[in-house]
């Protein structure tokens, strides 16, 4: 909320820099005329409220920075989250794609040959040998990315295709989804 104008909501984001150094140097930057007005209010507001070690002093060359939302979404054309997971946890990665062969969708009947063409989407059989927490994600290529030249706007819809992930719990022995 901005302290000056409550009608107006600040729409921020915290980016970090992987390789640590060069930042962004538009509007809310390093020593910019909205972070000298503001940074007292992101420090108690935000900053302040952070664990120990995420706090971070927004005028230092460290990767990390600040951008309003609609600078972010013009200036970057790929978001990478990455989740810190605990040091037990451990990872695997499945690639696959959608195809002229294999790109189904869902069934919109439930005849043997809808289902059969169901089954050609892309599968992965994860099967975890305890009890455990697992975090899925699935992604695809940016959709400012250029077409013939051109670029769309955010937020993409020429570009992007529309997705499902669907996870299911199979009896112990099974490695199908059976009707």
């Amino acid at each position: 909320e901005d302290p000056y104008d409550k009608q107006v909501p600040l729409k921020l984001v915290r980016l970090r820099n992987p390789w640590g150094k060069s930042e962004w140097i538009g509007a809310w930057s390093s020593d910019s005329d909205e972070m000298t007005k503001y940074l007292s209010v992101i420090k108690e507001k935000y900053i302040d409220e952070l664990p120990p070690e995420e706090q971070f002093d927004p005028n230092d060359d460290d990767g990390t920075f600040i951008m309003h939302f609609d600078d972010w979404k013009e200036a970057f054309s790929a978001l990478f989250i990455n989740n810190d997971f605990p040091d037990f946890w451990t990872g695997v990665r499945f690639t696959s794609e959608w195809t002229k062969f294999n790109a189904a969708g869902l069934p919109k009947t439930y005849t043997k040959d809808a289902l059969e063409n169901f089954a050609r989407n892309p599968q992965f059989l994860v099967r975890p040998v305890n009890d455990c927490e697992m975090m899925l994600s699935l992604s695809q290529d940016g959709g400012r990315l250029p077409e013939d030249g051109k670029y769309y706007s955010y937020p993409f819809a020429e570009t992007l295709d529309y997705n499902c992930v669907s996870v299911f719990k199979l009896p112990f022995g099974q490695r199908i989804l059976k009707q």
